[in-house]
């Protein structure tokens, strides 16, 4: 499933000193492999940032949220999945994708998911109290009451199922449907009456048309002979580009945060600033004689030593401070291996 899906998280996190075109070039240089072309990796980042309306912002800093000012939150939701779509996948879930939006970016990003269905992706979302006009934009939906389905079907059957078999729980002309439903599907712990009515709600869908094509479709075949027998799933490497190219791609990405990130330029600056002044003021006017070598020699010694902890404690901090984003490269996307991480922090530090 993860080779042909991608996963958009409801939390937007970034490297907030990259530009939005700069992250998405350097998404497409790791989940796209040897096989295309660079030219055809920026074609690709060209038609994305024109796909999902970011060409206004593509030179635009991503930002860090009290630090540095970057784009917007509809903006940063657009490029969640401009990330994800660089692929081409066939599906693409979204956690909640308008969490923390207003209506109108909420109805912006909806939009947007709107149009990547329309060509041919199938895409599968989690969202909570849409307004009328984002429910309304939906295909199908599915309503789940204590881990049950309760409705899955076309969104515009919804209403009148509720209409129906005498279910009593209609919803009224002036209400927002999908307010009144999750209304009508939440149960209050130890109010047998909310239980009871969930239950004659998710009895009557299991005896609709619906809930019968729904129990086929689980019960039946599941992937067709022709995709498991797809050559190209089966061999797909872990990832997408060998290690010695992670490392150079994540090399360059760190060295570049690093460089715009003013705070961290200062901190190093002063660093090696106060360490040369100490030890030149320790070993000031030290005269080179037979008893003096010694001292010398671990001077130099320690010199080097220091030098080497002096950049090696900071990118400890920062591959801390990156470790949500680590985490959800790594682990959940799969673009590059933990080792190539490393050594790329270690290298650019």
């Amino acid at each position: 499933m993860h080779r042909i899906s991608r996963y958009v998280h409801q939390d937007d996190i970034f490297i907030g000193t990259l530009t939005v075109r700069e992250q998405l070039i350097y998404s497409a240089e790791l989940q796209m492999g040897h096989s295309v072309s660079k030219v055809d990796k920026l074609n690709r980042v060209e038609e994305v940032l024109k796909e999902l309306g970011l060409k206004r912002c593509e030179t635009t800093l991503i930002g860090v949220t009290n630090r540095l000012k970057g784009i917007s939150c509809g903006e940063s939701k657009r490029l969640a999945f401009a990330c994800e779509i660089l692929t081409d996948p066939l599906i693409l879930f979204c956690d909640e994708p308008t969490s923390g939006l207003d209506s109108f970016m909420a109805v912006q990003v909806v939009h947007c998911l709107k149009d990547m269905a329309k060509k041919g992706k199938t895409i599968i979302t989690t969202i909570h109290q849409p307004s009328s006009q984002v429910f309304n934009m939906f295909d199908n939906v599915c309503f789940m009451s204590m881990g049950k389905v309760t409705y899955f079907g076309p969104i515009i059957e919804v209403c009148n199922f509720f209409k129906k078999f005498s279910i009593g729980f209609a919803c009224p002309e002036t209400y927002n449907p999908a307010d009144h439903i999750i209304k009508t599907l939440s149960v209050t712990q130890g109010e047998q009456e909310c239980q009871a009515r969930v239950d004659k709600i998710r009895t009557e869908f299991e005896k609709s048309t619906f809930g019968a094509k729904l129990y086929r479709k689980s019960h039946g075949q599941g992937l067709s002979q022709e995709m498991v027998g797809n050559k190209d799933l089966k061999t797909r490497k872990m990832y997408a580009v060998s290690f010695l190219s992670q490392f150079r791609i994540l090399v360059r990405r760190s060295f570049l945060t690093t460089m715009r990130d003013p705070l961290l330029l200062k901190v190093k600056f002063i660093q090696v600033i106060v360490t040369a002044l100490v030890i030149g003021m320790v070993n000031f006017q030290t005269q080179i004689t037979g008893s003096t070598i010694i001292n010398l020699e671990g001077l130099l010694y320690n010199t080097v030593r220091d030098m080497n902890f002096i950049f090696l404690y900071p990118s400890v901090n920062v591959i801390t401070s990156e470790l949500p984003i680590f985490l959800r490269e790594h682990c959940c996307s799969r673009i590059y291996s933990a080792p190539a991480y490393y050594l790329a922090k270690s290298v650019a530090e």
